[in-house]
Formats: C-alpha cells, structure tokens, sequence
C-alpha cells in the first residue's frame, strides 16, 4: 500500500482535493462503525485501515485547497511539534496534577482537568524547546563528526 501511495504522489498533480477529503473523511468512520455493528469479521488493525488511510494521506499531500490552508497554520504546526511531547509527559503530568488535587483538597474534578488541560501544553512546550529542540542539534552536530571522520578513513 505504502509503495503505490507513494508511486502516486509523484505522479499526481496538486490541486484542489477538498471534496474528496470531506467525503473519504466521513466515508471511512461509517465503515468502520458499520464493520464493528454488523459484526464482519474483518480484522480492523492488520492492514486494513492501511487500505482505508492510504488515500486519505494521498489526498491531503496532494492538496492545495482550504484544507491544506488550514492545516499549515503555524499553531497548528508547533501543536504537531510539542506532540511527542504531549504523549511523554502525558501520565506523568496527570499523576502529578492528581497528587496536587488531593493536597490542595480539590473537590470538584473539574478543576483538576482544567489544570492538566493548562499544564500538559505549557510543559510540552518547555521540554520541545529546551530538551528535544537542543538534544536534535548535539545529534545533528555528532553526526556530521562521524560522517567526515567515516569520510576521512576510506
């Protein structure tokens, strides 16, 4: 699947493919809800949704029309970028703020998810810019040493 997606992005055209994103993105929910309810036996995680992704992914690196307009958004894309991030610190994160809620004697639930909700980005934020961003140029810089020393040995 991988293989023809990408032999049809290089010979494809960019244009303006937001119709067909809107369609094939309620197309694919429906069928999974309607695989899932009809109980077909279809293996939902083995290749399947590969199928299923494949053209979604075609189509919005091919497109250039609102959508794409959209998603290049530079919040947007910092979102992106913090998003390992996100997912890291996530559990950690959680469990602090819980353990603060419980010493702060926080009653209402709600206050303890407006708190991580404010919590999780600004410390993403954080560690993407001063631990991923400097721990991607010492790489960046280590590689380079070990690409001329490889290059001055042969």
């Amino acid at each position: 699947i991988g293989n023809l997606t990408a032999y049809l992005f290089l010979k494809c055209q960019r244009k303006n493919y937001d119709m067909a994103l809107l369609i094939l993105s309620l197309l694919i929910p429906v069928t999974i809800i309607v695989v899932a309810n009809n109980h077909i036996n279809i293996n939902l995680h083995d290749g399947f949704m590969s199928i299923a992704f494949a053209p979604l992914i075609l189509l919005l690196a091919l497109n250039n029309g609102r959508i794409t307009q959209v998603l290049v958004n530079k919040r947007l894309i910092v979102l992106g970028e913090i998003s390992y991030s996100m997912y890291i610190l996530q559990y950690p994160l959680h469990t602090i703020v819980l353990y603060v809620g419980k010493v702060a004697n926080f009653k209402h639930p709600d206050i303890l998810f407006y708190l991580f909700f404010i919590v999780l980005p600004i410390s993403s934020h954080l560690s993407y810019f001063f631990i991923e961003l400097p721990a991607r140029t010492v790489r960046k810089k280590n590689w380079s040493k070990k690409k001329q020393l490889a290059a001055k040995t042969v």
